[in-house]
């Protein structure tokens, strides 16, 4: 459930008198926190960030193993507090397991690796309107996911370049530019791509590394 995985507060950060570069500014500032916070659980808990990032969406890990993924150890040494859905979370431990798992290696050879499984969540919530949010949620999360999985075969040493960058840095976008021209493609005929860089950046990394893994589901 969305306010379940909630790991509390909120990220602090000045008031600039320009609304739209204060709200790009906090964004920025809560990816990069998200990241050091992943960056600390794959430390700690390594075979358990996989299991959480390759584990399907219809599937649950038990409490104990979820209770050290959500890593209230790491929170204690960032002096901050997160909220984050699950979606963005997997994608953070995504980008640090490939960091890790895979430096120094080239590009996936995304032909050879069998189409990924985009499984939907059972439905959670206590009322109506929380299940309906959560299956909207639901269906974003796996429309982003199949988005991401087909810009990383298009462009597998693209999303490789992306995943190499530092969040909200110019190479950042810069990575995104190169792989303007599959972008467009992936979208399905008639639809227009309403998603931030960031959350595209999910969708590539979590299907980056899945496909890395030869996970299906």
């Amino acid at each position: 459930m969305i306010a379940a995985f909630a790991l509390a507060a909120t990220l602090l950060t000045a008031a600039p008198a320009d609304a739209a570069k204060e709200k790009a500014e906090a964004e920025s500032m809560g990816r990069k926190v998200l990241g050091e916070f992943a960056e600390c659980v794959v430390q700690a808990h390594k075979p358990l960030a996989r299991k959480y990032v390759l584990t399907p969406a219809d599937q649950r890990m038990s409490e104990e193993e979820f209770r050290k993924v959500a890593g209230a150890r790491c929170l204690g040494f960032l002096r901050g507090k997160l909220r984050m859905r699950p979606q963005q979370y997997r994608a953070a431990l995504a980008e640090r397991l490939v960091a890790v798992e895979l430096k120094g290696q080239g590009p996936i050879d995304a032909a050879t690796k069998p189409a990924l499984v985009w499984a939907m969540p059972k439905p959670s919530g206590r009322t109506d309107a929380e299940r309906q949010e959560a299956a909207a949620f639901a269906a974003a999360d796996v429309y982003v996911g199949k988005l991401g999985e087909c810009v990383v075969r298009a462009n597998p040493a693209g999303a490789q370049a992306l995943l190499a960058t530092p969040i909200g840095d110019a190479a950042e976008m810069t990575a995104f530019r190169a792989l303007g021209p599959a972008i467009p493609a992936c979208v399905p005929n008639g639809e227009t791509l309403k998603l931030n860089r960031a959350t595209l950046r999910e969708g590539i990394a979590i299907s980056y590394y899945r496909l890395a893994a030869g996970a299906t589901s």
